[in-house]
């Protein structure tokens, strides 16, 4: 047993609070770490039980140096002025701000028995960088995208902004034409390009919307605007208008029980997320019916050029200045052949061509005509009365309506299922879905088996938002997922087992936030680390290794009245802190989220989830 008490004298002066009694006091260690090249001899160490984090990590330090040294770090490890920093796991709990003195006492334990140490790399929290203001209330974020934040708001706009200027949008889309009854949007993400047999050029430049109106569009922006990072120097491409390649709801507006069979009686209702698989071909929404679509992007856009789809998203909103040019065709038209026509019969005609050009343009934006691949139900509709759907004048068979807990919070695909059996051929993304609702439960379909359910994992829990744990092959976190509840809890789901306990939740995180917990958000390269938003305002790390206190919390600072401006200036310095939704970056050092204080708040750290051994920078020192 190596004993450390000769070094204790020089340790111990670093930052160590200790009392009399623990200065005499050992408690024999064995540290381990999964980190690759990181290993140090599994022999137990003698220390001291006033050492804290900072005085293991000296010591993990030290004896990397003279052992496992990567290779070309030898100089960096021999200048005493550069270490790598560590955490340590101790019974599933971080050992931060205590002593291991103080860990024996509160767990009970005696210092005689040898304590598993875990050392992992340090994650610093992230430093506050930037606040963006927005018009309404932020429903998404997404930053999934190289140098660039996509955001959906309630006012029914979708805004690109670039990483290096955030002042000023890149890029604003109204989504929702004009007339829309409720044109909130409650998500818009990317669309990945597909790896192979398709222009990624194009792909790369697509996003998909969904809102309170029920539904999904998507859209294709012009390509310039991907490759702007200073929105003062695009005024060209900023002037040019996305266009809306489909559009579609989940179920036929308007339908009942007796008329459409596709959506089994179940009106149109608002879409509580929106999702894109890895590579681009698919789309999933979840609904406030506990419906989840599975939408088919290239079977959307395989109709007819210059089909009622085929249209500028603002062409609908403008037709009324447009009138002119209509009466302006009909007249060159007459040149053409119909100058006999007396002027009643023209005007008549002029205004039947009109209308007609505005009854494509209002089914194009205000509900199109692609409908879902599939349907997934992840909840069971109740029939409403017969009588009521009488006394309306419809047909006297009861309707379907969604329960109160039938809202889907989100579907994703599963990133860690292999396609080997999917018609779309090799290089496709997983066609295996993950869906959570507010009923506490969590449902695995196959789509490639026509839906088939595959797995269902129930809790008591009202279901926020839902995200899988990143995992490359063969990982130990494939399938795991994390979930947040309106209860101010975290859970993690283990998909890999079988388990049919009452309670599916392996992993419990009660009181993760002090307020409803909305959104989580796996980290893009780590399978340890995930963050959540809750509307107490705090966007919270957490590492599920040890998941009894979080990594780190962040808060954003009120923002400076410089920063507002415009007639929702009051709106937004009076708004509550509550956030909505949150996101890494992609390459995993910074975190964006947003919500009901319009705006969304930027973080940005350095070397999150990192595994190399690398010495600290003069960013990453405390």
């Amino acid at each position: 047993m190596a004993d450390t008490s000769a070094q204790d004298a020089r340790l111990s002066g670093r930052g160590a609070s200790t009392t009399s009694g623990d200065v005499f006091r050992n408690v024999p260690i064995v540290l381990k770490t999964s980190i690759p090249g990181a290993s140090i001899p599994l022999t137990p160490y003698l220390v001291p039980t006033s050492w804290r984090r900072t005085h293991l990590s000296t010591l993990v330090n030290r004896v990397l140096r003279t052992s496992t040294l990567l290779p070309g770090q030898e100089a960096e490890w021999q200048d005493g002025a550069t270490a790598v920093p560590f955490d340590f796991i101790v019974d599933g709990q971080l050992l931060r701000n205590i002593s291991l003195g103080e860990y024996l006492e509160r767990s009970s334990k005696d210092a005689e028995i040898t304590l598993e140490l875990e050392y992992i790399r340090s994650t610093l929290p992230p430093r506050f960088e930037n606040q963006i203001p927005q018009d309404d209330w932020v429903g998404s974020v997404d930053a999934s995208r190289s140098g660039l934040f996509l955001t959906s708001s309630y006012d029914g706009t979708v805004r690109i902004f670039s990483h290096t200027s955030t002042s000023t949008p890149l890029y604003s889309l109204k989504a929702a034409p004009a007339g829309t009854s409720n044109p909130a949007l409650s998500s818009a993400a990317w669309l990945p390009p597909p790896a192979v047999g398709a222009d990624a050029s194009s792909f790369a430049s697509r996003l998909v919307t969904a809102g309170m109106d029920g539904i999904v569009r998507l859209f294709e922006l012009p390509t310039e605007v991907l490759q702007l990072r200073d929105p003062t120097a695009g005024a060209g491409a900023a002037s040019r208008k996305a266009r809306m390649l489909w559009s579609g709801a989940l179920h036929a507006p308007g339908s009942t029980a007796s008329s459409s069979s596709l959506s089994g009686g179940l009106a149109v209702q608002p879409l509580s997320s929106v999702t894109a698989s890895a590579d681009g071909r698919y789309i999933l929404s979840a609904g406030w019916d506990g419906c989840v679509g599975v939408w088919d992007v290239a079977a959307g856009l395989s109709a007819k050029p210059g089909s009622v789809m085929d249209v500028d998203v603002d062409e609908f909103d403008t037709e009324a200045q447009r009138a002119p040019d209509v009466e302006r065709e009909a007249d060159e038209h007459d040149d053409e052949g119909n100058s006999d026509e007396d002027d009643a019969t023209r005007r008549k005609r002029r205004k039947a061509m009109s209308g007609k050009r505005t009854r494509a343009l209002h089914s194009a934006a205000m509900g199109g005509s692609h409908r879902p691949e599939l349907i997934l139900r992840h909840t069971t509709p109740l029939h409403a009365a017969a009588t009521a759907t009488a006394a309306a004048g419809g047909s006297s068979a009861p309707a379907l309506v969604p329960g109160s807990s039938a809202k889907v919070a989100r579907a994703i695909f599963d990133s860690s299922a292999a396609s080997s059996s999917s018609s779309v051929g090799s290089g496709a993304a997983s066609r295996k879905v993950f869906s959570a609702g507010w009923n506490g439960s969590v449902k695995y379909w196959d789509i490639d088996a026509g839906g088939l359910l595959l797995s269902t994992k129930s809790s008591d829990k009202v279901i926020m938002d839902v995200t899988q744990l990143t995992s490359a092959s063969a990982s130990s976190s494939a399938g795991l997922l994390a979930t947040a509840h309106i209860d101010r809890s975290i859970g993690l789901w283990d998909f890999r087992s079988s388990s049919t306990a009452s309670s599916s939740i392996v992993l419990p995180i009660a009181n993760a936030h002090t307020g409803p917990v909305n959104a989580v958000a796996a980290h893009p390269i780590s399978g340890h680390l995930l963050a959540s938003a809750s509307l107490d305002g705090s966007v919270k790390g957490w590492d599920v290794r040890s998941s009894k206190q979080p990594l780190f919390t962040l808060t954003s600072p009120p923002p400076p009245l410089s920063a507002l401006g415009g007639a929702n200036a009051a709106k937004a310095i009076n708004a509550p802190t509550r956030l909505l939704c949150v996101d890494w970056m992609q390459d995993g050092q910074g975190i964006v989220a947003g919500g009901q204080d319009c705006r969304i708040s930027v973080w940005r750290g350095q070397g999150i989830g990192s595994q190399e051994l690398k010495p600290l920078t003069e960013y990453d020192r405390p």
